[in-house]
């Protein structure tokens, strides 16, 4: 799950808003990420004490080509259970010690609004979502039953312009 935390950039920018952008308006959005969800077949897995996160994951090293490989592996597999059947497991709903990756994704969006003849409006509309391109590792399995359980699955993030004009008469 995602929360947004949204503000306007003149918050950032200060007094020198004016002279940096006049006459544009500006946001900017920023998004924060939960705790991972494990699941059994059924219902909430069992879960033994030790350290959630494989000893060998490294961010840097993921491998999109083939996402079995070890290296791509971020839960300790041999800490999970799948619960007998009609029992819960011993894991809390969401598991505070592992996260999703965290995103860093910048959302900019510029507008400008041009009034002449008072009764005529052009607006000239930019947005910049991932304006700095920055790529997410995701996907990850958390369904015990899944022989991919625990690898990260995908990457995911990249620049999307959209540009627009309104004309208001």
């Amino acid at each position: 799950m995602r929360n947004h935390l949204f503000f306007r950039a003149d918050v950032l920018l200060g007094v020198h808003r004016r002279q940096l952008v006049g006459g544009f308006e500006e946001t900017l959005l920023i998004e924060i990420i939960r705790p991972l969800q494990v699941n059994g077949a059924g219902n909430r897995a069992n879960i033994a004490s030790g350290n959630l996160k494989a000893s060998g994951f490294d961010k840097a090293a993921f491998q999109i080509v083939n996402t079995n490989l070890a290296t791509n592996t971020y839960l300790n597999k041999s800490l999970f259970s799948d619960p007998a059947p009609l029992t819960l497991g011993n894991s809390a709903f969401r598991l505070t010690q592992i996260r999703n990756f965290g995103v860093i994704s910048e959302d900019i969006g510029l507008q400008k609004n041009q009034t002449f003849k008072e009764k005529y409006r052009f607006q000239l509309r930019a947005e910049f979502l991932n304006a700095f391109n920055r790529h997410q590792l995701g996907g990850i399995n958390t369904t015990i039953t899944n022989p991919a359980f625990g690898q990260v699955t995908s990457v995911s993030g990249f620049r999307v312009v959209q540009v627009g004009t309104r004309f208001d008469f």
